[in-house]
């Protein structure tokens, strides 16, 4: 389930594939309703954990074991127009996430800011035994906060 809008978020943080390097770049790309302002940082932290072989990552506010969060660096996107329907269309391409609102660390200027996060119980249960080194290696935990 994700929150519903806010009319005061103009803002959208991506940290995986939506990234101007990531496989799904281009369903952004070209997109008119929003606008890229730059590379950012949570001010909150997270856990932060990508598949083995680099598909893709998940941000959670769930812990797993002994592994600390961290804040994630992405992408900072103003939503300009059509902001409803936008987001409509990001739930559906994020449909193993939920929107959340999260804090940005603009340089210092922080602004609310939708993300995505894992918030899957049946999911979790499965990353958890399987994070490298000590699981059968399926995950890799992202302690820097930067995905590729």
């Amino acid at each position: 389930m994700s929150v519903e809008p806010q009319n005061n978020i103009h803002y959208i943080f991506f940290y995986g594939t939506l990234c101007k390097n990531g496989v799904n770049h281009s369903r952004i790309a070209n997109c008119a309703d929003i606008r890229y302002i730059g590379r950012y940082t949570t001010e909150n932290k997270y856990s932060f954990l990508g598949l083995s072989s680099g598909a893709f990552p998940y941000a959670s506010e769930y812990s797993f074991g002994n592994y600390g969060k961290v804040n994630i660096d992405g992408e900072l996107y103003e939503i300009t127009q059509n902001k409803d329907l936008f987001l409509h269309n990001i739930d559906q391409l994020e449909y193993n996430y939920t929107r959340h609102i999260a804090s940005i660390n603009m340089n210092g200027i922080i602004v609310d800011s939708y993300i995505y996060l894992l918030t899957d119980p049946e999911l979790i249960r499965d990353i958890e035994p399987n994070i490298r080194p000590n699981g059968k290696g399926r995950f890799v935990y992202i302690d820097d906060g930067v995905w590729p």
